[in-house]
């Protein structure tokens, strides 16, 4: 199913919008605030809880799946509010991704996509706070989806609504864009949309997105890192087959047995050590910031680095090679009946440049009696990170954070930039946040009680209001 349109009508719409912004308002709580927020951060601060209160989980399963249409109905209502004519793009039943074309001051530059997910992972666990409540509580906004990656979502409608109110215009045209299902893949956002509307980016050379542009503090040394780099995506399903029957019986023909012996050659097997320009600047950079310059290809030196680094080096080190790992196990029922047939799901991320190489490893290592099936295989992607982009990004941070050095860096999992490129489209990581040196932003991502401070959305926004209107 494919729908294309400006948009509901907008006097209902907007009727619903403030009806929907009024209700998913927090409730004022005394003290929780922080002092002294500009409009425009009160905005991103109120537009990111009213998001989190659209339960947008996405299950991978589309009977299961819910919200994205009612997430892309609100921010349709906040983009119609400032006098712009976002289109709405359905890819299958309420599975609504939203497009909105800003005019900047030069046309003659190429448009700068600035995309987002509306979707969020569900929200297992024990939670100190309800995950779709997007409650603020003293300075932090709790819920699902506060930083992976609503938080993007609201600081772009913020900062177009303060340019709507000042009356200015970003650098050059820009191509907004709220993504459905990258939680899953993107098969109904933005891997569909490129297959379906590549339109919409024509002209476009360079994309921000989501993880990058954020403080962290390494060894004792605040530094922001910007995205440069993702790892190809390698999700598959292995299968061996055998002879089912009775668990007394002799069986030479086991297919839990065969599944299992490939799969611990899969577990043992390491990937050679593989730097991209990338890793080898960050690295580099990083040696000299922790006042122990080191030899990049000095995987032991590398390594004693990286664990100084705390959970930021744990993050790096997964992007010094291709690394995969078991994720699932699904075979018979019953103690003693062998099944005919035993599967597993594995979790690769290939270097960018080694893709097909570590799936003709796979196959090897795993023979010829078990089964591929490739779920997602997606690409890598890296782009300059000595380019008038990545030094324009830098400079946004460090007007407002002077002297803290900004680093590239290469996230090992994966993005919507990756749809986007085979479009020609470079794609950076960039949703700026200060934030607190204790503050285990890693383990956010996918886990419990994920937040985000209210003082770190403020220095969000001017950066990212100051990037949009000088690049």
């Amino acid at each position: 199913m494919t729908q294309t349109t400006p948009a509901p009508a907008p006097a209902a719409n907007q009727a619903a919008s403030q009806a929907a912004s009024q209700a998913a308002r927090p409730s004022a709580q005394p003290g929780s605030a922080p002092p002294g927020l500009s409009q425009m951060a009160q905005d991103a601060a109120d537009f990111l809880s009213a998001l989190i209160r659209i339960d947008t989980t996405n299950t991978g399963e589309e009977s299961t799946t819910k919200g994205e249409r009612e997430a892309a109905e609100y921010v349709i209502g906040q983009l119609q509010d400032i006098g712009l004519t976002p289109k709405l793009y359905e890819s299958g039943p309420r599975r609504a991704n939203v497009v909105v074309r800003v005019a900047g001051q030069d046309a003659t530059k190429p448009p700068l996509v600035v995309h987002q997910h509306l979707d969020v992972v569900p929200a297992l666990g024990d939670w100190q706070n309800p995950p779709f409540g997007g409650d603020l509580i003293d300075g932090v906004i709790w819920g699902r989806g506060a930083i992976d990656m609503k938080d993007q979502a609201a600081m772009v409608l913020a900062v177009l609504r303060d340019l709507h109110r000042r009356g200015a215009k970003p650098a050059r045209d820009l191509i907004v864009v709220f993504f459905a299902d990258e939680e899953n893949g993107g098969i109904y956002g933005s891997q569909w949309m490129v297959a379906h509307h590549a339109d919409v980016f024509h002209g476009a050379k360079e994309a921000i997105s989501e993880l990058g542009g954020f403080s962290a503090w390494i060894a004792g040394h605040k530094v922001y890192l910007v995205e440069t780099a993702e790892k190809a995506i390698g999700w598959m399903r292995l299968t061996a087959s055998g002879t089912g029957g009775h668990g007394s019986f002799v069986n030479n023909n086991n297919a839990v047995a065969k599944l299992v012996t490939a799969l611990a050659r899969l577990d043992q097997h390491h990937f050679p050590a593989r730097l991209t320009k990338t890793m080898r600047d960050f690295l580099a950079q990083l040696s000299q910031i922790m006042g122990s310059p080191i030899h990049v290809s000095d995987p032991e030196a590398v390594k004693a680095m990286l664990e100084r680094a705390g959970d930021t080096g744990a993050v790096v080190a997964a992007a010094l090679g291709t690394h995969l790992n078991l994720t699932s196990l699904e075979a018979g029922g019953k103690a003693n009946v062998v099944p005919p047939t035993a599967s597993a799901t594995v979790d690769m991320r290939p270097m960018p440049d080694q893709r097909d190489a570590a799936w003709h490893m796979v196959e090897r290592l795993v023979g010829k009696d078990i089964k591929i099936e490739r779920l997602n295989d997606h690409i890598g992607m890296e782009a300059p990170d000595d380019g008038p982009i990545y030094h324009a990004m830098g400079a946004s941070l460090t007007r407002l954070d002077p002297g803290v050095p900004v680093l590239p860096f290469m996230m090992p999992g994966g993005t919507d930039n990756k749809s986007l490129a085979p479009l020609g489209i470079a794609g950076y990581g960039f949703t700026p946040l200060n934030l607190p040196q204790n503050f285990e932003f890693w383990r956010m991502f996918h886990g419990v009680d994920e937040r985000v401070p209210v003082s770190a959305l403020a220095f969000g926004v001017e950066a990212l209001r100051g990037f949009l209107t000088t690049y």
